[in-house]
Parts: C-alpha cells; structure tokens; sequence
C-alpha cells in the first residue's frame, strides 16, 4: 500500500494572523539569501502558503498533497508529480500556465515571478518568467518552517498513516476496557 502524504492542518481557533507562517516559508525557500533581512531583500517575498481572512476567523491556506492531485493532472508540462515527500513543483519545468490554479480545489497556488540565486529569470521574450507557487513541505528542509514557527501553535504537520494508526490503537484499547466489563466476552450472545 503506497504512503499517504504528509500535510499541514491549521486550527483557525489559534491562528491571531501574525502571517509569521508566511515570512518563514519564505524565507526557507530563498536560496542563496541566508538569512534574510531587508537589507538583502533585492525581490518580493514569495510564501508558498498564503493567510486567509475572513468575518471572524483567520488561517493560513496551502496545500494539501492530495492523493489524486488534480494540479499534477492538469499540468501540460508535467512540472507537478507526487513523490514520496508529497506533491511538488519543478520550478525549472513549469510554463507558468496556470492550468494547476485552476484545478487546484483548495486554492493554494499561486503564480509568480521565477527566481534564481535571488535575480529574475527572462522568459525568451525579455518578460519576466513565471512559474507556480505552492507548499513543498520544506522537502529540502526538515520540518515545515511554518509549524515550527509559528508562536501560537496553530499549525499541525499531519502524518495521516500515523494518525490512522494511533486511532486504532486508542480505538482498540477501549474496547478492550469495554470488554473487560462483560465477562463472557462474545460468547454470551
């Protein structure tokens, strides 16, 4: 049975907005520019999670490594794959289309200027390159920066094959209590 993938959950409840999420991620995304400060920002803050607000809740979105990956299946270029660290994007490969913010359900794409060691890369009519933003998971990192920094604990790094395997076992052991309290066990039916 192929692995689940791995994913960060946000609890509204917690999250005050304080977009430290936001400054994180991107920050560990810059390559090159360590650490980053605005005195060495020479180009935009690219997040691969954006915070949402709304009447009364606020929340950062980003995206789910679904299993099925409708990003990676509307992709022409084939710059979207799952592999065994999620659902990630090939900068390199990717056209700018925007095939995958249509497809994606949760809206947590996002298209912006490709950039490489801290400058902006030409497309080959002199504009500016595009390329598709999203949540790697800090692949090349380690945990999420935006779990591990957020002060309010308001986002979660979810293993599901683990969750899975912690409720079954909560789940089998209650019943074991639940059994012990009859005392023929199955066999009284």
């Amino acid at each position: 049975m192929k692995r689940l993938n791995r994913l960060v959950v946000a609890d509204p409840k917690r999250c005050v907005g304080c977009r430290i999420c936001e400054l994180a991620c991107a920050t560990v995304h810059e390559k090159g520019i360590k650490p980053l400060t605005s005195g060495n920002l020479n180009h935009p803050l690219r997040p691969r999670l954006h915070l949402i607000r709304a009447a009364e809740m606020t929340a950062p979105v980003q995206c789910r490594h679904c299993e099925d990956a409708p990003c990676a299946r509307a992709c022409p270029s084939h710059a979207i794959h799952r592999t065994d660290k999620g659902v990630l994007v090939d900068e390199s490969e990717c056209t700018g289309c925007k095939s995958c913010v249509l497809a994606c359900p949760f809206g947590a794409i996002d298209i912006g200027p490709f950039y490489k060691e801290g400058r902006s890369v030409l497309s080959t009519d002199g504009s500016p390159r595009v390329t598709a933003l999203k949540c790697d998971l800090c692949a090349t990192w380690g945990e999420p920066a935006c779990v591990a920094s957020c002060p309010h604990d308001a986002l979660c790094f979810v293993d599901p094959d683990a969750l899975r395997q912690k409720r079954s076992l909560e789940a089998a052991l209650s019943l074991r209590v639940v059994g012990s309290a009859r005392s023929g066990g199955c066999d009284e039916r």
